[in-house]
């Protein structure tokens, strides 16, 4: 592969190692008087010694790929996913591309470039893949993971940092303190790229499921499973119809949305989070289905149809429950292995809830009585519970008896002796923990606002840097990425709803 480089001398194992020993010597006499004189610049010397070794981390990089040997490789995989994705013959030519790589440094690579198909036909609910958005594909970069002018290393260093940090400025000063100059608009061109291939790799996969081609793993069979669901809050920007601002932009309203989450975790044998086993997020801003479909999806990817037993926790919200038995039918879960359980702090909070509504009581009338009802409950008398309410009915009024509907119309979700004796967990606090460090504690925020895809690809990214699953969310992307360079997300969900089907 013929490589324009920024360096002055002819790269060549010989001469940069040549080189290397040269400078590297006068560094070293240099670093070492300036070190003897002043201690304090130790620092200062550090920063200088990564910049260094940034330089000659580019050299060898660019020989690698101008090497004939890895060429040949290069265009075997090249060959290969040109007749994997139909690219045509005859609209294909080399040009040079920049290309930017971790050390930093921009190089020029004359690849090959394979122009869209105009005369592909329409598969499925979308376009082939080498004319999808009006884009040709260029085969060799593909090969090496190289998307839209980044190496694969810089993507993935941007990915992992730029979801824990605040904000993209943040970002570009890191990469600039770490002797790798990234414009802000580099940066945006890099999460955004993630961000669109996430999504349609995850896309790609519910598809294989969905047509039955996918094969399940093994991760979770013969293994205690907990799923936890509940919702966070994010504002997505909204186009305003209007004229523009005064200074050209277009109108927006910071519209509240709530991407729905869940978390698949095993369960050690006293029923707490087994920590040394991974675990799975996973969320979507396109509704109860598409989340509900995603979680079966997972369920049925990770072997928990051959799980030894599966607890779903949650809160009140009738999307969950009502969503849940197609999430089993559709994950293949035996149902004698499957626990249903509404969270219990939830479930205490309706309590207290309730009987603040009894005006006649005190205060301490209230807090004895919660403790006795939080008791009973936990402890599994499920009767002795309901004969309580049902007493407190009488001095209760209008309001109590609507708060206690609320245990009456989810009565089947409240064993929670059972679940005790099973060493089961009796709280959704996992979700609750998930949902504060994935979304309030980067996505949501002051004066935040979120293209769609934006924050659906943020969920996905940033969750799967926290649970230690970046390579693998990588290495789904660089599959992506040989297909197409499809840069849109479009997907339709299908129903879960159990009265949707009941009405249909």
């Amino acid at each position: 592969m013929e490589v324009k480089h920024p360096f002055p001398l002819q790269l060549s194992l010989d001469n940069i190692t040549k080189e290397f020993g040269v400078q590297a010597k006068n560094k070293f006499s240099q670093w070492r008087e300036k070190l003897s004189q002043n201690p304090e610049s130790f620092k200062d010397i550090e920063k200088e010694i990564e910049g260094f070794g940034k330089n000659f981390q580019g050299m060898f990089t660019i020989l690698l790929l101008e090497d004939k040997q890895v060429d040949k490789g290069i265009q075997k995989e090249a060959r290969k996913i040109r007749s994997e994705t139909l690219q045509p013959v005859k609209n294909s030519y080399r040009r040079f591309r920049k290309v930017q790589i971790l050390s930093g440094h921009k190089i020029g690579l004359k690849t090959l470039y394979c122009g869209p198909n105009k005369n592909d036909k329409k598969i499925g609910d979308l376009k082939s893949e080498s004319n999808q958005n009006g884009l040709g594909m260029y085969p060799e970069l593909a090969a090496l993971g190289i998307h839209e002018g980044y190496s694969p290393g810089i993507q993935s260093e941007v990915g992992w940092i730029g979801s824990q940090l605040s904000s993209i400025s943040q970002v570009e000063k890191h990469f600039k303190r770490n002797h790798c100059r990234l414009t802000n608009r580099g940066v945006r061109t890099i999460f955004l790229l993630l961000a669109n291939m996430a999504l349609n790799a995850r896309r790609e996969g519910v598809m294989k499921w969905r047509d039955g081609s996918l094969e399940p793993s093994n991760e979770l069979v013969g293994k205690r499973v907990a799923v936890a669901i509940d919702g966070g809050r994010v504002r997505i920007r909204e186009r305003k119809k209007g004229k523009k601002s005064k200074k050209g932009y277009p109108r927006y309203i910071g519209a509240w949305r709530e991407p729905k989450l869940f978390i698949i975790y095993q369960l050690d044998e006293s029923g707490k989070i087994n920590k040394a086993m991974p675990r799975v997020v996973d969320g979507s801003l396109l509704g109860p289905d598409f989340t509900m479909e995603l979680l079966a999806y997972h369920l049925y990817r990770l072997g928990a149809s051959q799980a030894q037993e599966i607890i779903f926790l949650g809160d009140g919200q009738d999307w969950i429950w009502d969503r849940l038995p197609n999430v089993i039918i559709k994950a293949k879960l035996p149902e004698q292995k499957v626990f249903l359980l509404l969270d219990f702090y939830h479930a205490a909070q309706n309590i207290s809830q309730a009987l603040e509504t009894i005006k006649e009581w005190d205060k301490k009338m209230k807090k004895k009585e919660f403790k006795e009802l939080r008791s009973i409950l936990k402890k599994g008398q499920l009767e002795e519970f309901f004969r309580r309410l049902n007493e407190l009915k009488k001095i209760g009024g209008k309001e109590f008896k609507k708060k206690i509907k609320y245990f009456e119309k989810r009565k089947i979700f409240l064993n929670y002796g059972k679940a005790r004796r099973r060493k089961l967990p009796l709280g959704s606090g996992a979700i609750e923990s998930t949902i504060r460090r994935v979304i309030n504690l980067k996505i949501k925020g002051p004066g935040i606002f979120w293209t769609p895809v934006m924050a659906e690809g943020m969920i996905v990214i940033r969750a799967n840097c926290l649970i230690n699953r970046w390579e693998e969310l990588m290495k789904t992307i660089y599959q992506d990425g040989r297909k197409t360079r499809r840069r849109s997300y479009k997907f339709a969900p299908i129903p879960m709803s159990a009265k949707k089907a009941r009405s249909a």
